[in-house]
C-alpha cells in the first residue's frame, strides 16, 4: 500500500505497480500481493477488508490534522501538543502516513539537503561489497520489488549499504542490516532511506548501533535484560526455558539484530511505530 494522502511528501516512494509482465513477474503473481507488495502464496479474501480500509482512510485524516500541530515541535513534546498522540501511536500509524511520520520520529527533515555526502559514500570502495551483494539476494524476496535480481530496489539497497559501510567505519557492515535497509526502501527514496538509517543507528535512546558493532555489546545487554525479566514477570516461563537449556540467545538473535522485521509485516511495522517513538529499550519490551 503506497497511496498516500494529498499533502505526502514527494520524497516518499510512490510506486504504482507496474504492468503485469513487468521485471519477470506474471499476471498471476500481481494477483497475489498483499496490502504491502508481498507475494501471498495463498491469498484469502477477508470479509473485513473494506471496512478497515474506511477505518485507516478515517485514521489518516486524523493523523494528517494532528501533523499539522505537531509538526514544528520536538517529537518528545508531541504528547504534551497533541493530548491523542500516545494513544493514537499505540494504535498504529496508518500506513499511508509512515512516510511522514517516520522521518519526524527519526529526527530527519525530509526538506533539508543531506549533510552526510551519500553519492560520494556509495562510490567510495569499503571492502563490504561481496558480502553485501550475497546477502542482497536473500533480502525480501517475497515482495514485489526485491523479488528480481539486479532490480532498481536491490541496486538501492547495495549502495545504501556500501554508504552506511563507509559512513561507519566502525561497524563497516553486518548481517540484518540488509533486512532493516530494505525495509525504510519500502517507505522512502534511497536517499531519505539512507538518512533514516543513519539516524537510527546513531540516535542515544537505546544505543541501536551497539547490536552492529563488533562483539555485539548491546546485544548481550539486551539478552541479559530480557532475561531479568522474563524472570520476573514469567516466572514458569523462565523456568522452563532454562530446563530445556534455552537462553535468549538461541531465539532472540535474529529479533534484534533485524530490529525485529523477521515478525508479520503488519506487526513489524506496529513494533516500528513505538520503536522510532521511544527509542531502542522498546525492542526488549517486544521481546
Amino acid at each position: 500500500d503506497t497511496g498516500h494522502v494529498d499533502s505526502a511528501s514527494s520524497s516518499c516512494s510512490s510506486s504504482p505497480l507496474p504492468g503485469p509482465t513487468v521485471g519477470g513477474l506474471d499476471e498471476a503473481e500481481y494477483a497475489h500481493l498483499d496490502r504491502y507488495g508481498f507475494i501471498v502464496v495463498a491469498p484469502e479474501a477477508s470479509r473485513q477488508g473494506g471496512r478497515e480500509e474506511e477505518r485507516e482512510a478515517r485514521r489518516s485524516l486524523k493523523w494528517l490534522e494532528m501533523l499539522g500541530e505537531v509538526r514544528a515541535h520536538p517529537v518528545s513534546e508531541w504528547p504534551a501538543r497533541h493530548g491523542k498522540f500516545t494513544s493514537r501511536l499505540a494504535k498504529g500509524i496508518p500506513d499511508c502516513m509512515r512516510c511522514q511520520v517516520w522521518p519526524l520520529l527519526a529526527g530527519v527533515s525530509a526538506d533539508q539537503p543531506n549533510p552526510v555526502g551519500y553519492r560520494e559514500l556509495y562510490l567510495r570502495i569499503s571492502g563490504y561489497e561481496r558480502q553485501i551483494d550475497l546477502d542482497i539476494e536473500r533480502t525480501l524476496r517475497d515482495h514485489v520489488m526485491f523479488k528480481i535480481r539486479f532490480s532498481q530496489a536491490q541496486v538501492s539497497l547495495f549502495k545504501m549499504l556500501v554508504a552506511y559501510s563507509n559512513h561507519d567505519r566502525v561497524v563497516g557492515y553486518c548481517q540484518g542490516m540488509s533486512t532493516v535497509a530494505a525495509f525504510l526502501l519500502l517507505y522512502f527514496d534511497e536517499e531519505l532511506a539512507f538518512r533514516v538509517l543513519v539516524a537510527v543507528m546513531e540516535r542515544e535512546a537505546g544505543d541501536v548501533r551497539g547490536l552492529f558493532v563488533s562483539g555485539f555489546p548491546r546485544l548481550f545487554e539486551a539478552f541479559y535484560v530480557q532475561d531479568r525479566l522474563t524472570r520476573k514477570y514469567l516466572p514458569r516461563l523462565h523456568r522452563r526455558l532454562a530446563v530445556l537449556g534455552i537462553p535468549p540467545s538461541i531465539y532472540a538473535t535474529k529479533w534484534y539484530l533485524t530490529l525485529f522485521l523477521g515478525f508479520p509485516f503488519h506487526l513489524a511495522t506496529r513494533i516500528w511505530d513505538l520503536f522510532l517513538c521511544y527509542g531502542a529499550d522498546i525492542l526488549v519490551c517486544v521481546a
